[in-house]
């Protein structure tokens, strides 16, 4: 007997273990993170000490594994460091559940588990961000998405989370039938409800206002190609800060005029915005000058939005010695607003470059209230939401990937419209460019590693959907989550 329990044990393990790998960063598999905690819950509910060890290294190897190992560009340290961060807080929810859990209690039981998961999910994004959330392998599934218009990210994972929590709470209770049937419509009503709402939302709430013809345009700086062939220079500008660059790192003219040809052939086709991607180009304070002065003769003449994008030379009173920075100019070719990018990668951007204000830019126009950050600021969801508030029509969102990361990381994006109500364009240096209604459908996508195209069109619409209010209902739901779970688990 005991050798078929340590059989049955193991096979769960294994089949968590699994399921850990298939839906992180590498692999993105909806089912997996369905299934994932149908077994592990069975498995950590019935193993000793030794057993929730053997479960935490699983954890790490799995972390490392399916949220590192594509996504870091071959950094070993931030593998072994992403793998114990994300190993520690995946195990965190399970050590709550295999606490406070208690067999032959009530249907309530089964909110232990998910509500634990929103906790950390929710702390997890207040220090790195959205990365890694369980919401996200849900993409393409639009009716489930759909929820997160009203109870945020979270509500989502919360779904996901609570069926395997459900499917144990029912085979732990099998004999008791009259009750297992109860709390089995219970989270069969919550089920359909939400694919109901994500239904009608779709059907009868899609997108109907006047459009505009946007672009998004791709240049030829590579970022990661200029740091890694310029590391020692980066190596002492995260050591003494900001000090001379080289003429060397600057974009050439070629660069900057293929970037300002391009807008014009954007104009002729009809586009009325224009977005650049992130660090299109790298120009000296002479340059900016030079530059932002031909982009205004263009948007003057043409009548139209341009957002350029780029990193600049920083002041020589600045801390650091670059800004990553997009500054928009209007038709009548004046400067609607400069913006710094505020969410800064830990190690790559945080030493060298000075950090934004954490405060959305907006304008109102005839196409819409515009807004606009930049790459990872939209991984924070509080930061994003000021968006969803000042009811934002258009998100232009400056990026550059890596082959790691793409797809995901523009389908990351995409929730982010559903939540706040705006419509999205997303252009990328390299990975995917992509253009979304505020209900996550793709209106245009172009993969910039695999086409030599340098230019996406896209039709948005210009007006945006309401959203409920996050600022009171995601923190309702994650505090009070947290309180029901205490109260009814504790004995």
């Amino acid at each position: 007997m005991k050798s078929n329990s340590l059989t049955k044990d193991f096979l769960l393990l294994l089949a968590g273990f699994t399921g850990m790998i298939g839906f992180g960063l590498n692999w993105h598999m909806a089912i997996a993170a369905w299934l994932t905690p149908l077994f592990l819950l069975a498995f950590i509910r019935s193993t000793k000490v030794w057993g929730f060890l053997l479960f935490f290294l699983s954890s790490v190897v799995a972390g490392s594994i399916s949220r590192t190992c594509f996504v870091m560009n071959g950094m070993l340290s931030e593998h072994i460091a992403n793998g114990l961060f994300f190993g520690v807080g995946y195990t965190v929810p399970y050590l709550i559940d295999r606490l406070l859990y208690r067999k032959q209690r009530g249907f309530y039981t089964t909110l232990i588990f998910p509500a634990a998961f929103v906790a950390i999910e929710y702390l997890v994004a207040l220090i790195l961000g959205t990365w890694g959330s369980v919401a996200h392998t849900q993409y393409n599934l639009l009716p489930f998405m759909q929820i997160i218009s009203v109870t945020g990210l979270f509500g989502l994972t919360f779904l996901v989370s609570w069926f395997g929590a459900v499917i144990n709470w029912v085979f732990e209770n099998r004999e008791h039938q009259v009750v297992i049937r109860r709390g089995m419509w219970i989270y069969a009503i919550v089920f359909l409800l939400v694919f109901l709402f994500g239904d009608i939302r779709l059907s009868f709430f899609s997108p109907q206002a006047e459009t505009v013809k946007v672009a998004a345009i791709t240049g030829d700086t590579d970022i990661q190609k200029v740091m890694k062939d310029e590391s020692e220079t980066f190596q002492q500008y995260k050591k003494q800060g900001n000090f001379d660059i080289p003429d060397r790192i600057f974009s050439n003219n070629q660069h900057i005029e293929n970037m300002l040809d391009r807008t014009r052939q954007a104009t002729n086709a009809g586009a009325k915005i224009i977005a650049w991607n992130e660090i299109s180009l790298i120009l000296n304070r002479h340059q900016v000058e030079s530059l932002l002065s031909q982009v205004k003769s263009i948007a003057l003449a043409r009548k139209v939005y341009i957002l350029t994008a780029f990193l600049e030379q920083s002041s020589p009173s600045s801390a650091k010695p670059f800004n990553n920075k997009s500054v928009l100019i209007q038709p009548d070719g004046q400067v609607g607003w400069e913006y710094l990018k505020s969410a800064l990668h830990p190690t790559a951007e945080a030493p060298i470059i000075n950090p934004g204000n954490f405060r959305i830019p907006t304008v109102i126009t005839q196409y819409g209230r515009l807004g606009n950050v930049i790459c990872y600021d939209m991984e924070f969801p509080r930061f994003i939401r000021q968006a969803g508030k000042q009811n934002v029509d258009i998100m232009l969102v400056p990026s550059f990937d890596w082959p790691g990361i793409t797809p995901l990381h523009a389908e990351m994006a995409s929730f982010e419209a559903i939540q706040n109500g705006f419509s999205l364009l997303r252009p990328n240096g390299q990975g995917l460019s992509a253009a979304f209604d505020y209900q996550g459908r793709v209106l245009a996508q172009m993969n910039t590693l695999t086409t030599d195209s340098k230019i996406m069109y896209a039709d948005l619409p210009i007006k945006s959907a309401t959203t409920i209010s996050l600022s009171w209902v995601t923190y309702w739901f994650f505090y009070q989550s947290s309180i029901c779970f205490l109260y009814w688990a504790l004995p």
